[in-house]
């Protein structure tokens, strides 16, 4: 493996691989042709332009609808207000538009109380190019579920900054129907929308999925089952924090960043406490792992370990990376969560690959002699750790600007 020696690269920018070059080449010219775009109507979000007379103007170029014209133009108003992040981008080309629209589609929540804040911005773009710079060699690349994940981990971090008086203010005006919604979803069939509180949602989530699981139902016909015929469901749940990070966050395994109202609420059915640094070192005999290993996994690994898989870890097979039969150990040090669709790729050894248990990172190696590698991406990655452990001071000195407190 001699890549290394170009530095750290997303492996979609790849100076070696002539398809990867090819589309760098296409994302380079569609961002130019979106910026001549944004250049001739300027920023949306400024609201001092007529949409549809400019809309219609330029269909006739790019193509598309107005809807899709606008996406586009928004997410180069929301990068131009994140200059680290866009020097990033026309640097090493890695975010295509799509990518760019949702990362705006997320951002475009956050509080009214903090969209004039320079600070919570400046905070964003510093936190988004550190999570969007490379950090070795033919580095997989985030997925646009993963970004938006970290992104509103982010915007959950300052949404809790928001005065109590104001959050207050809000509850007080909520309705009935608040967080309830149906609508028409094709021929005979009705949607339906239900916010809920963080770990509300999250326990429901689980529930729901537990049940499709022992039943073989779908998520939809989970819900329905339990609801109409009032089946009682009991789930186990892992949630993680730092005991060794004063003021840690807590974090479901897929990398959700619990509020801390949300921590509360879940605190009351906590069962049990384990040690998970004890678990990512322990050895059990046999080929199954143990419970406290099983959640160090999901909890390291956040979602199926082949490149570019979003599988929640959660329900994952977990993968011997030396076969247990070859005298493989079952430790977290020798496996890895694969879905049984990607597990099953691997046992059929149509892809190979290796594991570093000190940094997390799995390097796939493809039978054309291309190799990847990809990060652990759970809130017990080693990555991960090393976030939470700057990130305390950095929003303590923000929140000292904000509130005049140390």
């Amino acid at each position: 493996m001699t890549d290394g020696d170009d530095g750290p690269y997303y492996a979609l920018c790849s100076p070696h691989d002539p398809i990867a070059q090819a589309a760098l080449v296409a994302r380079r010219a569609d961002y130019a042709a979106w910026r001549v775009c944004h250049s001739q109507v300027g920023p949306l979000t400024e609201g001092n332009r007529d949409w549809d007379e400019h809309a219609a103007e330029l269909r006739a170029s790019p193509g598309g609808t107005p809807r899709f014209i606008e996406s586009h133009l928004v997410a180069l108003d929301v990068l131009d207000r994140l200059p680290s992040l866009r020097r990033l981008v026309e640097d090493m080309m890695h975010l295509d538009m799509y990518t760019l629209v949702r990362i705006a589609e997320v951002i475009f929540k956050l509080d009214p109380d903090l969209d004039g804040d320079a600070g919570a911005w400046a905070f964003l773009d510093e936190q988004l190019t550190a999570y969007l710079t490379p950090k070795r060699a033919a580095q997989v690349l985030p997925t646009p579920a993963a970004i938006t994940r970290k992104l509103r981990q982010l915007l959950s971090l300052l949404q809790a900054e928001i005065p109590d008086g104001k959050k207050k203010e809000r509850e007080q005006k909520r309705e009935l129907d608040d967080g309830y919604l149906q609508y028409p979803d094709g021929p005979g069939t009705v949607g339906t929308a239900i916010s809920h509180d963080q770990a509300t949602a999250a326990i429901i989530d689980r529930a729901l999925r537990e049940h499709a699981a022992q039943k073989g139902l779908t998520i939809a016909e989970a819900h329905a089952d339990i609801v109409l015929n009032q089946v009682t469901v009991s789930v186990t749940m892992n949630v993680y924090k730092a005991n060794d990070i004063p003021g840690a966050p807590t974090f479901l395994p897929d990398r959700t960043l619990l509020t801390e109202e949300a921590e509360e609420k879940l605190d009351e059915h906590v069962g049990r406490v384990r040690d998970m640094d004890e678990a990512a070192h322990s050895e059990v005999e046999g080929y199954s792992p143990s419970g406290a290993q099983r959640a160090y996994l999901e909890g390291r690994d956040g979602t199926c370990r082949w490149p570019g898989c979003d599988a929640p870890a959660e329900g994952t097979d977990k993968d011997h990376r030396v076969n247990h039969a070859d005298g493989g150990a079952t430790s977290p040090r020798n496996m890895v969560c694969l879905c049984r669709r990607h597990h099953n790729r691997k046992t059929e050894k149509l892809i190979h690959y290796l594991f570093d248990d000190v940094t997390g990172d799995v390097y796939w190696l493809f039978a054309n002699g291309k190799w990847v590698v990809d990060e652990a991406a759970g809130p017990l990655a080693p990555a991960n750790r090393r976030w939470l452990s700057t990130l305390g001071e950095r929003l303590k000195k923000r929140r000292a600007r904000l509130w005049g407190t140390a």
